[in-house]
């Protein structure tokens, strides 16, 4: 028959238990929240990093787009032969962009597996299950598909290629379009590459640095979102 001192101290062992698993409980989320920040730091400075890596690529679209122009006298040059030269600049512009699209994508494809694998070993710390790999076409279906927080023209939001592409697109007509401007106002040729130099070092540098840190922070989510699907089904 029990007595008061065994209730009692049934009573205090539950209790002492629940304190534990509580504590428990609030160990790994902290464990979790320290982590994640520290993490999302690292995710910062390789979004800086990758954003260093594209500026050559400016510098690229700047050298071939001057280099064209100074095959021109802009103060003489025809309709036709005006025709012709925004033509191979929005060519010469274009590819350079679309190089660096490529990479970038590369380098994301990359970054999203280990931002899955890191999550992961992350949740392994603090599960009694053990997480299932992330498959690479998973993690790739997701940075490719889902629409990243850039929305174009139709307020749609916009996938890496597409705001990759896009961003290509407007650069080079950037491009153009000062080069018409500048034919337009009776520049002359070193005029008119004093400007196209500022709209590529200037406003294309600017607009790199931010597609990509945008593409960055994208990769990371998608890396999470892949483990959690996974481990999901």
């Amino acid at each position: 028959m029990a007595t008061d001192d065994n209730v009692n101290t049934a009573n205090d062992l539950e209790k002492a238990r629940a304190r534990a698993r509580k504590v428990d409980t609030t160990s790994d989320a902290m464990f979790l929240v320290d982590a994640t920040v520290r993490h999302s730091v690292y995710v910062q400075r390789f979004a800086k990093g990758q954003a260093r890596d594209v500026l050559p690529f400016v510098a690229k679209a700047r050298e071939e787009a001057v280099r064209r122009l100074k095959k021109e006298d802009l103060t003489t040059i025809t309709r036709k032969g005006l025709k012709k030269l925004e033509k191979d600049l929005r060519t010469l512009v274009n590819d350079v962009y679309q190089l660096m699209g490529v990479e970038v994508k590369n380098h994301m494809q990359e970054f999203g597996e280990y931002e899955a694998d890191f999550n992961n070993r992350l949740l392994n710390k603090v599960s009694a299950v053990k997480m299932k790999d992330v498959k690479p076409k998973t993690v790739e279906n997701l940075i490719t598909n889902t629409s990243m927080s850039v929305k174009g023209p139709d307020n749609r939001g916009k996938t890496v290629a597409g705001a990759l592409n896009e961003f290509s697109r407007r650069k080079a007509a950037q491009i153009v379009r000062t080069v018409r401007d500048a034919h337009r106002d009776g520049d002359d040729t070193e005029e008119a590459i004093k400007k196209v130099s500022h709209v590529t070092t200037v406003l294309a540098a600017l607009g790199a640095v931010a597609l990509v840190k945008t593409i960055v922070n994208h990769t990371a989510s998608m890396g999470v979102k892949a483990s959690v699907r996974t481990n999901k089904a």
